[in-house]
């Protein structure tokens, strides 16, 4: 249903079990046999010819599509968690498992330029293809007010993490905020680093583990799990359960689909649906 993104028949189903918090990753990821192929007739976020991704040129197609879906969502009262720098394919482009996922590997830009290495490991240069790459997300979603932003998935796992990459990330975010005159837009880290968590421009810290969040963890802000995979998959009562926990704890707890099968979904998505005791 539209992923790394979503569609309006995600927007739809999830609508009608009071949902109303979204998730997007834009990437940067390419459309080819080994990239999000299901997005290969918009195509990715920079322009994509035999098979490698232009760096010097954004699809517009494919920024008007997010735009659309931005939209769709905040008229039926969603937030959406925009995801910066999707940091889980610099991971993979870094460990070199998943090659014709990233834009930012060399071998799969016109550039021939390598944005993986180094990426989440200091801060962000400026005027550098990160430094362009973070200004356009801002650019194309902070005009919206339903939009929240997270600095990576699983920006904990790129070799080196610093917290200097996400303190340079929210600085820039910012910037360009007041350039084009939007909103401040609230922003989180999945980093999991105390130093990063503890970043005054850091608003809300989301956690990958398979249970609801202590509050003592969360220094004192609002805290959230937003991945799990635990194997076998939760049941629905057991993501129920943990989602009703967290609810109890003032903390949150997303729902992600893991590995659950189509009625596993809809069982837990009307169990969640239906509140807590």
């Amino acid at each position: 249903m539209g992923w790394p993104l979503y569609d309006e028949s995600w927007v739809d189903l999830v609508e009608g079990f009071n949902f109303n918090t979204l998730h997007v990753r834009l990437g940067p990821f390419l459309t080819g046999a080994n990239g999000e192929s299901d997005w290969a007739t918009v195509g990715g976020a920079y322009v994509e010819t035999n098979g490698k991704a232009d760096l010097t040129r954004f699809n517009e197609v494919f920024w008007a599509r997010v735009r659309q879906l931005l939209t769709y969502a905040r008229d039926r009262g969603f937030y959406v968690e925009v995801d910066v720098v999707d940091a889980w394919a610099v991971k993979h482009c870094q460990w070199g498992d998943l090659p014709g996922y990233s834009a930012w590997d060399a071998t799969f830009n016109h550039q021939e330029q390598d944005w993986c290495t180094g990426t989440g490991s200091a801060a962000i240069t400026p005027g550098s293809v990160v430094d362009h790459w973070v200004r356009k997300v801002v650019f194309e979603t902070g005009r919206f007010d339903n939009v929240i932003y997270q600095d990576g998935n699983e920006v904990s796992l790129v070799a080196d993490y610093s917290a200097a990459y996400t303190a340079s990330m929210a600085t820039i975010l910012h910037d360009e905020e007041t350039q084009r005159g939007y909103p401040r837009h609230l922003f989180g880290t999945q980093s999991d680093d105390a130093e990063a968590m503890a970043l005054p421009d850091v608003d809300f810290l989301e956690f990958h583990q398979n249970n609801a969040l202590d509050p003592n963890r969360c220094l004192g802000k609002p805290c959230l799990v937003n991945e799990y995979n635990p194997n076998p998959s939760l049941t629905p009562a057991q993501l129920h359960q943990r989602y009703c926990t967290a609810r109890s704890n003032g903390t949150y707890f997303w729902y992600w689909r893991h590995g659950q099968d189509q009625t596993a979904m809809v069982e837990t998505l009307g169990l969640i649906g239906a509140g807590c005791p």
